[in-house]
């Protein structure tokens, strides 16, 4: 077997018969339904805790508001690689499941944030200019929406709170984002 398929571990079995995406989606689904159990909620603590080093690239992004493709503009344009794009629908669904747990914890503030990492995600997988790009970052766009009104609409605390956690997001393009979705 190639080696990068030998160490792939997103294909062993994470949670019950489920590999690490397909938990990363009924985790969501069961989320927003309100159906998670106390081993799910358990497991999803460990798995954002096993991404650490990826969020904290990630919110480094979210921070400097910039990423970096790595590419060496220098070659010739036909000997430039292409970003692999698929990886980020699975790390916007391990952002999305960050934060959801942040919210649940009661860390709505940091939940925000995390979806604002996801809406960065999709602003940076648009940056290629080409089809793919466009339907990645719309499909992050997608999976960011409906957790975040979720959260903003039933897991803050106290009167008056959402005001002051929708200062964290840019409201033009939140509304630009959502507008694209629908």
């Amino acid at each position: 077997k190639p080696l990068e398929e030998k160490n792939n571990f997103s294909n062993r079995p994470f949670f019950g018969k489920k590999d690490e995406d397909e938990f990363l989606i009924s985790f969501y689904r069961d989320a927003i339904e309100g159906r998670l159990t106390q081993e799910e909620k358990k497991y999803a603590h460990l798995l954002v805790k096993e991404h650490e080093d990826a969020f904290y690239f990630t919110d480094k992004a979210l921070q400097v508001q910039a990423t970096d493709w790595g590419i060496d503009y220098r070659l010739d344009p036909w000997t430039l690689p292409i970003p692999r794009e698929s990886y980020f629908l699975s790390l916007a669904r391990l952002i999305r499941v960050r934060a959801l747990v942040q919210a649940m914890d009661g860390d709505t503030r940091e939940a925000v944030k995390s979806f604002k990492t996801g809406f960065l995600l999709a602003d940076v997988s648009q940056q290629v200019h080409n089809l793919i790009g466009e339907m990645i970052g719309l499909a992050i766009r997608k999976m960011m929406i409906s957790p975040l009104r979720y959260v903003l609409l039933n897991l803050h605390v106290g009167k008056g709170k959402e005001a002051d956690i929708l200062r964290y997001l840019p409201q033009k393009k939140w509304k630009k984002d959502f507008d694209d979705c629908i």
